[in-house]
């Protein structure tokens, strides 16, 4: 029943909600120093690597879950985040690209949105 309600639908979550937090923080792609404000002792930099031919740092620290999670920085022009690798329970693979490109995004149709709240 859910699937049917929400499949092919963008959702709607309140700003407070703790999922949508964790979006927009990682969304802060005006600071591409973000995840580096705090220096940890737990952080560990690796070997260099290239991530889709941009040469990068590999930066290594404790997952959640008991996993590992590595982060990929540019080492050349700005310090993006271009990859991030996460072992554990559930292992994931993000990679960001594109940055600093305009792009135009309309808002989708009230019909094409689900309210998280509703459920």
């Amino acid at each position: 029943m859910v699937v049917n309600r929400i499949g092919n639908r963008w959702i709607k979550l309140d700003a407070e909600h703790s999922d949508a937090k964790a979006i927009s923080f990682s969304c802060q792609l005006h600071n591409p120093n973000i995840f580096l404000e705090e220096e940890s002792p737990e952080i560990s930099r690796g070997a260099s690597a290239t991530v889709d031919g941009q040469p990068a740092i590999m930066l290594t620290y404790p997952g959640t879950d008991g996993g590992t999670v590595t982060d990929y920085v540019a080492t050349q022009g700005r310090p993006y985040l271009l990859k991030r690798t996460e072992t554990g329970r559930q292992p994931t693979e993000f990679t960001w690209y594109d940055f600093e490109t305009v792009t135009q995004i309309r808002p989708p149709a009230d019909s094409e949105v689900v309210d998280a709240g509703e459920f």
